[in-house]
């Protein structure tokens, strides 16, 4: 074997040893370089009710506004043409607590037509009216997690894979049969009411498909690195640690349009025109937690901006 050959064994060799070091594989993740903060609640954890007092303590720099989100449709917000507020606003703030091994998500939205109507008995709206999607990798491990329904999969591959190593439930208020969660994936008992992993709460200040503000607050926890349909023994849950990095995504839709659903042409999967913000500027997210951001679980009283990778490396040594 020639020198070349050793030289990129060792070099292969210093990769491994290079993300081992900082217990993160090395998977992109967006923005590239960016990493967000989750503030620590401690004990004093939030109130999952539908509202804001239990953030006040939480600071700016736990913050995510508008003006950090892409508009992956139309190209707005950080991809270039700004954001227009009198038409969609937002105010996001993300925690988490080691005491009850949980995150929590507060969201205040306003829209200037807000279109939430499901027609009553459908659980996956996703991409199909106003709401919001929040992609969680736990051990940030990133990969492909959901549409297992595809060439090459089986109904055993989508019953036991979609959603198994990340979550993504999606959330949308007020909905006229009271379902205002979900999450594609068979293990009903993760996401149903009065699951002891998921808790969440609502609020909407306006009219029906006009102008108002949204309030959503949410709790999930245990996290699950692997979640199996068939129950919580078959299932691994997450531990949540200090100063570690979870993959965490953020999707909200925008539509205009009250009549979308007698638009909807489920046969092709098309769906009438509306607006995309994210957290990551990508559209892969939706099967693959590589897309994901990057959230540290910050130490108590944390009072920094939010910060490149590279500088959060260099605070640990």
């Amino acid at each position: 074997m020639n020198r070349n050959y050793y030289k990129l064994i060792i070099i292969i060799l210093l990769l491994t040893v290079n993300c081992l070091l900082f217990s993160i594989p090395c998977n992109a993740h967006f923005p590239e370089g960016q990493v967000y903060l989750a503030y620590n609640f401690g004990n004093i954890t939030p109130t999952i009710d539908g509202r804001e007092d239990d953030w006040s303590k939480v600071g700016p720099s736990y913050t995510i506004n508008t003006e950090d989100m892409y508009e992956v449709l139309a190209g707005m917000g950080k991809l270039g043409s700004g954001v227009d507020l009198s038409d969609f606003a937002l105010q996001m703030k993300v925690g988490w607590s080691s005491v009850t091994n949980s995150i929590y998500v507060f969201a205040k939205v306003y829209d200037d037509v807000h279109i939430v109507n499901k027609p009553p008995g459908i659980l996956g709206w996703g991409t199909a009216q106003d709401g919001i999607v929040l992609y969680i990798d736990a051990d940030h491990s990133g990969g492909k997690y959901s549409l297992f329904n595809g060439a090459g999969y089986t109904a055993e591959d989508s019953y036991r894979y979609e959603n198994s190593q990340a979550q993504s439930p999606e959330f949308s208020y007020p909905n006229l049969d009271g379902i205002n969660q979900c999450v594609t994936t068979m293990a009903t008992w993760y996401y149903e009411p009065g699951s002891p992993f998921m808790e969440s709460a609502f609020t909407y200040n306006g009219i029906s498909n006009g102008a108002g503000t949204t309030t959503y607050e949410i709790r999930m926890g245990p996290l699950f690195d692997d979640l199996y349909w068939l129950g919580l023994d078959n299932s691994k849950t997450h531990t949540l640690k200090q100063n570690e990095i979870f993959g965490f995504g953020i999707e909200l839709f925008d539509y205009d349009t009250p009549t979308y659903w007698d638009d909807l042409v489920w046969s092709k999967m098309i769906f009438p025109k509306h607006k995309d913000w994210n957290l990551n500027g990508q559209m892969k997210a939706i099967a693959d937690a590589s897309y994901f951001s990057d959230f540290l679980l910050s130490p108590p009283e944390v009072s920094v901006n939010n910060t490149s990778w590279g500088r959060i490396k260099a605070s640990f040594r």
